[in-house]
């Protein structure tokens, strides 16, 4: 008993004295103490590198090779002094600069912001926030801790994955809630501590980032102070990928779709629009709406089979005309949604009313992803270039614009009015 009690405090010891002379070492050299970290950036590299020339179509449409090459060799050189979200939002600029939205990196920030912001014509607004900052709801913001907010969104804009100047509307706006980013770039101190916002009806309010991640549709929106029942547009964002109702009033057929996908086996997009097509030929409308102002996206495929339907039933019944089918389009429609905006295009006499969408109108998709080795950082890369019809020659827009532009604006969003749909009616 006395030999094994003994054994163990001279392995104890032994450890004891290990740790002392790993960290006194690690305390004279500073050069040893970040070795190891210096290597495990460089092995993300060079994975990173490889993984975009040998995984994307045409990584370099819109940077050089030589430049991205650059890029990489500059963060290597600079990889010893840069803990993990350093490191990613330097990766992040880098993968930007390749002008793709399928081509993106995840960024998982440590804290948030406790609200959503947006960019109506008027300028930035807090849409929704956590019930407890019900204060906050509706404010303009003017600058973040002295800084204008035109040059926070402007900065911010290097470490967003977009094809377009519509997809910094949404894609950048999510960084702006996260106070490592607005850190990193010099708009805060410590991500932990308050920041001070400048708004226009209230003035100068420090608000405190939080540790929790919030659920956006249980927070409380500005449309949700409005003394009635959310405009159709927003009721049901957050609930349903696809929905419709009969305006009865006006006799109009309203469908909203906003994800390409199938909700189950049973609950399927073409069971769907098979419901769609029934109600058309059934009630006889004046006029369909089709809202895609909300839909990201989601698998090509699943509309394939119902296109061709719906658009059989849009010429039985009179409606495949400019003042009868009207799309809606936003500054969310993007991917498989942009590609069945396309179709339209070509195959329908439909009018599109609304934003532009934040997709080119040709892009390149079909996104892999990988998790770099030592990080766990992911980066999708796309592998596929979507050209749809070329009927006048090749194609060249980068932005799809609607026939009837229609920008959104905070009084109609404060006020629950769908300006768009108000347009329609009209018609």
């Amino acid at each position: 008993m006395n030999k094994y009690f003994l054994s163990i405090k001279r392995v104890k010891f032994k450890v004891i004295i290990g740790c002392f002379l790993y960290f006194y070492i690690a305390l004279i050299s500073p050069e040893l103490s970040y070795s190891q970290s210096q290597n495990d950036w460089e092995q993300d590299i060079e994975f990173f590198g490889n993984y975009i020339k040998e995984t994307h179509l045409n990584a370099f449409h819109s940077t050089s090779e030589e430049e991205f090459d650059n890029a990489l060799n500059q963060l290597k050189n600079e990889a010893r002094n840069l803990d993990k979200v350093t490191f990613n939002l330097r990766l992040l600029e880098i993968v930007a600069s390749i002008g793709d939205m399928h081509t993106n990196m995840s960024f998982q920030p440590s804290y948030r912001l406790p609200f959503k912001i947006f960019l109506f014509k008027e300028g930035f607004f807090i849409r929704a926030v956590d019930p407890n900052l019900r204060k906050l709801l509706g404010q303009q913001i003017i600058s973040i801790n002295g800084h204008p907010i035109d040059e926070v969104f402007e900065k911010l804009k290097t470490i967003t994955s977009a094809d377009n100047e519509i997809g910094y509307l949404v894609n950048t706006l999510n960084f702006m809630e996260y106070p490592e980013v607005l850190a990193h770039f010099g708009f805060s101190s410590e991500p932990g501590d308050s920041i001070k916002f400048t708004l226009k009806d209230r003035g100068d309010m420090n608000i405190s980032p939080t540790l929790e991640s919030f659920e956006e549709s249980k927070m409380l929106q500005v449309f949700s102070e409005v003394d009635k029942e959310p405009a159709l547009y927003l009721k049901n964002i957050y609930q349903k990928r696809y929905w419709k109702e009969y305006l009865n009033q006006e006799n109009v057929l309203y469908v909203q779709v906003n994800s390409i996908r199938n909700n189950s086996n049973q609950d399927t997009f073409e069971g769907f629009f098979d419901e769609v097509i029934q109600e058309i030929n059934s009630k006889k409308p004046d006029k369909v709406v089709l809202d895609l102002r909300w839909n990201g996206g989601g698998n090509d495929p699943v509309y394939r089979t119902s296109l061709p339907k719906f658009i059989a039933a849009l010429e039985t019944n009179d409606l495949n005309h400019k003042n009868k089918f009207f799309t809606i389009t936003g500054r969310y429609t993007a991917s498989a949604a942009q590609h069945l905006v396309n179709d339209l295009e070509y195959l329908t006499q439909t009018t599109f009313v609304g934003e532009p969408t934040k997709q080119n109108v040709h892009f390149f998709s079909d996104s892999r992803i990988a998790q770099l080795p030592v990080s766990g950082i992911r980066v999708a890369v796309s592998t596929g270039w979507i050209q749809n019809y070329v009927p006048y020659g090749i194609e060249d827009r980068t932005i799809f614009y609607p026939d009837r532009e229609i920008p959104v604006t905070f009084e109609n969003f404060q006020k629950n009015i769908d300006a768009a749909l108000e347009w329609i009616l009209e018609q």
